[in-house]
């Protein structure tokens, strides 16, 4: 009996393990908004740079807050009441970088410091799906992300140019929920 325990546990521990050693090293975007998700289509979507993944999701806070409480994703793409009533800017990182042209900035604390952006409807992330937005779609970095540098390019490229995205690759582009 003592044997199958530890036998059981040991299983256990590998099963967890070689789970938790899979490390993806590309950048993952989440989009939670309805009305993306409604009008999705994958195949109008530009091409994303390699190892980048974009998922897009209903806008259910419940999932949102799974995602950041395990810390997945790296860029968050979220309808603005969701962001509001999930995180504060403590748990983002700046985007100080972004506030010129970005049409705007939501969390502001520290002197003026930026933590989140309006991504805009003309980012082609939206453009690209004629997808019209009825609530505002909001940008923000979580500070756990260890992808924040490569992060911030690809966000500060998509919110400076219509063009979101437009370096080719093989970053998949998801629709799940």
């Amino acid at each position: 009996m003592k044997n199958h325990v530890i036998t059981a546990a040991v299983f256990a521990c590998l099963l967890l393990g070689s789970g938790c050693g899979q490390e993806d090293s590309g950048v993952e975007i989440q989009v939670y908004a309805d009305d993306v998700k409604k009008n999705w289509n994958a195949a109008n979507m530009p091409p994303v740079p390699e190892d980048t993944k974009v998922m897009v999701y209903p806008s259910l806070v419940e999932k949102f807050v799974v995602e950041v409480a395990g810390h997945d994703g790296d860029i968050f793409i979220v309808e603005e009441p969701m962001l509001q009533a999930a995180l504060d800017p403590e748990g983002l990182h700046s985007l100080q970088e972004l506030e010129v042209g970005s049409g705007g900035a939501v969390f502001r604390k520290d002197q003026g410091m930026v933590y989140a952006a309006v991504v805009g409807e003309d980012a082609s992330l939206l453009r690209r799906a004629d997808v019209s937005v009825s609530t505002p779609l909001i940008a923000v970095i979580p500070a756990y992300s260890d992808k924040k540098e490569q992060s911030l390019r690809i966000l500060k490229q998509a919110l400076a140019e219509p063009r979101l995205l437009q370096k080719g690759g093989e970053g998949t582009w998801n629709s799940t929920g």
